[in-house]
């Protein structure tokens, strides 16, 4: 028994497997800690099993279940209406959450017609408390998925509410998001070097810097773009193997979707976006969570290009 005590966190997002290896883990010593809130199991969707967690007093009897019920980060309002809804869930186990911040201000519920009013609407409120006195400094907008900050990102600006994101990256700083805007500009211009070495490799075609830096040596020599020089013998001459093949298969495509810019940058980006493995690239960038994000951000720029 190599492991003489185990601990589990976030244990209401743990799966089934996951739930016999703690056993198997823990099945001869019992020394298992485990903390997590069945309130919060937001993951079935990707395997995770509340029941872990609520069945676990009858899984464990001697167990000793400790409540953390004090919260330190919200009002009693918040507290009261977050429980008032957290009740209608029929399996969970009750609890009695409590601040010591007092009572705070009340909550506003606010009904929307889409994304782009809900933004709007809230611009004109951040800009309603800036003229009541408000710092900028003072006002935060919270969002629980990275897609909805593209919608409020527009309207801030256009509202010419300054704003900084925390922890984070703005919409159209992140990667993926920034790798379809370098992909929809080489199809408008060719000639743009910078885009071409950004998304050659968009997904992965085996073309290593060695190869690059001959192509943009050649292409700078005789004063051609990226794309021109990729189409010169000469300059084709001097790369090998899955280099040369995968710069082939670039700029044929890039030639290929090119007719599509025409339509606009919606039509071209759903073409790109078909023309592409796009599962192959989000893994490439990321797994899991991270994943799963810059699919829902790429989404989001779809119809909005």
């Amino acid at each position: 028994y190599r492991f003489r005590h185990v601990m589990v966190d976030e244990y209401q997002d743990t799966n089934r497997v996951q739930y016999r290896l703690v056993q198997h883990f823990a099945g001869h010593h019992k020394n298992l800690a485990v903390c997590g809130d069945p309130d919060q199991s937001i993951y079935g969707w990707r395997g995770a099993d509340v029941r872990n967690i609520l069945d676990f007093e009858a899984d464990y009897p001697s167990a000793k279940t400790v409540r953390l019920e004090q919260n330190y980060r919200s009002t009693g309002t918040i507290l009261q209406a977050a429980s008032a809804l957290i009740a209608n869930n029929s399996q969970r186990k009750a609890k009695d959450l409590w601040s010591e911040l007092g009572e705070g201000e009340r909550i506003a519920l606010i009904q929307c017609g889409d994304e782009e009013d809900e933004a709007r609407e809230l611009a004109l409120r951040c800009k309603a408390l800036h003229r009541q006195g408000k710092a900028w400094s003072e006002i935060a907008i919270f969002y629980r998925m990275n897609f909805m900050q593209r919608a409020i990102e527009s309207a801030l600006r256009l509202s010419g509410v300054p704003y900084q994101v925390v922890g984070g990256l703005e919409f159209y700083a992140r990667r993926e998001i920034k790798d379809l805007m370098a992909w929809l500009k080489i199809l408008v211009n060719p000639r743009d070097d910078g885009a071409f070495l950004r998304v050659v490799n968009v997904p992965s075609r085996g073309v290593g810097e060695t190869s690059l830096g001959r192509l943009v040596e050649y292409a700078r020599n005789h004063n051609l773009s990226l794309v021109e020089a990729v189409g010169q013998p000469d300059a084709m001459g001097q790369i090998r193997g899955r280099a040369k093949k995968g710069l082939a298969e670039f700029v044929a495509l890039r030639d290929e979707l090119a007719g599509a810019i025409e339509g606009g940058a919606g039509v071209a980006l759903d073409a790109l976006l078909e023309s592409i493995d796009t599962e192959r690239w989000f893994m490439e960038m990321d797994t899991g969570d991270g994943m799963v994000d810059r699919e829902a951000n790429v989404e989001e720029l779809r119809p909005h290009a």
